[in-house]
């Protein structure tokens, strides 16, 4: 297969069951947590790759002792095999695995080049040095590389990243190379869960360290959200389909217009739902609006074509924070249903 990722061969055409996914986003990074100095730390080798805050490793352990709960009960009625811990090769990835595997009783950390979706390896490459080096014991801790360089085709992922559904399907081949009752615990970046969530039909919401969990079926090739779990991590922890996420408080990212009007638009945008009008606002000189495939990753589109100022479209999710500088981003869908993210700025009522 592109990418073996299993002692397990992969199960044949005929394999009935399910295999359990928790997909768990790295913790606090240092460069959100602490501008400062991640500017007086960084380097030319290290710009897209900063690390772990210490807040991070200890948001990692509370997933991975939250996961470990959850475990805990199926392995009473004798389901489940031992959970297996995969990460992007990204540093703040690799630690939050670190931690989270640590937990669960395992030491080994399998680096995966097909989990490393953030925005930065999406335009550079998988395998590019500047989003994929080889972690220090310190990135570690306690815990163990199970190989390097990580598993997978940088070419072949490359390739799946650049097409609709990239994520997913990488997602899909992973399980493929486990067998029924495998635990599979992947830690990734929010770019591919929100497309996870989005396919699984989950409103897109990522904190640091949130699990979402779900099931690969077998016989059916599919993922589909799981149960809701019996435990929770404090807010940042499993994921809930449908629920709100507060207030939306950055005003002047929605556009201009008299204040009653941004007040509206904030109210609409913070419940995630209802209509909304594309509109550039004459920005750049243009007057239609590409939609992005992934939030914060530039020149991959969504097919079918610029949105025109004036269209009437469904906002799917309240405002999330994208990577880089791009600001924040809605997932919105077409009247001819293609969905899509749209820059906050480019929306009005």
């Amino acid at each position: 297969p592109p990418f073996a990722t299993h002692p397990h061969p992969s199960p044949p055409p005929t394999m009935s069951g399910t295999c359990k996914i928790f997909v768990i986003r790295h913790g606090q990074r240092l460069d959100e947590a602490d501008r400062v100095l991640w500017h007086q730390i960084r380097t030319p080798e290290t710009r897209y790759d900063p690390p772990l805050t210490e807040k991070g490793w200890q948001q990692g352990q509370e997933a991975g002792s939250d996961v470990r709960k959850l475990l805990r009960g199926w392995k009473a009625h004798g389901k489940d095999n031992a959970p297996l811990v995969y990460s992007s090769p990204t540093a703040r990835t690799m630690s939050t695995a670190a931690a989270v595997a640590l937990e669960l009783g395992t030491n080994q950390v399998i680096p995966a080049h097909a989990l490393n979706c953030c925005a930065a390896a999406q335009q550079l490459g998988v395998a590019s040095d500047l989003v994929c080096r080889q972690p220090s014991a310190a990135t570690m801790g306690n815990a163990e590389l199970a190989c390097w360089p990580p598993r997978g085709e940088p070419k072949h992922i490359d390739r799946c990243y650049q097409a609709h559904g990239g994520f997913v399907s990488l997602v899909k081949q992973l399980a493929e190379g486990h067998a029924p009752g495998d635990v599979l615990v992947l830690v990734t970046h929010r770019e591919g869960i929100w497309e996870l969530q989005q396919h699984i039909g989950l409103r897109p919401s990522v904190k640091y360290c949130s699990v979402t969990h779900v099931t690969y079926d077998f016989a059916s090739k599919t993922l589909d959200v799981a149960a809701k779990p019996a435990v929770d991590n404090g807010g940042d922890g499993f994921h809930t389909p449908r629920v709100g996420t507060g207030g939306y408080t950055k005003a002047a990212a929605a556009g201009d217009g008299p204040p009653s009007a941004r007040a509206t638009l904030d109210a609409v945008l913070a419940a995630g739902s209802g209509q909304v009008v594309v509109d550039r606002c004459g920005r750049g000189g243009g007057t239609a609006t590409m939609l992005w495939k992934t939030p914060g990753v530039r020149g991959i589109w969504v097919e079918g074509g610029a949105v025109p100022d004036g269209e009437k479209v469904m906002l799917l999710c309240p405002p999330l924070e994208s990577d880089g500088k791009e600001g924040d981003f809605v997932l919105i869908r077409r009247a001819n249903g293609t969905e899509g993210w749209l820059k906050v700025c480019n929306v009005r009522l």
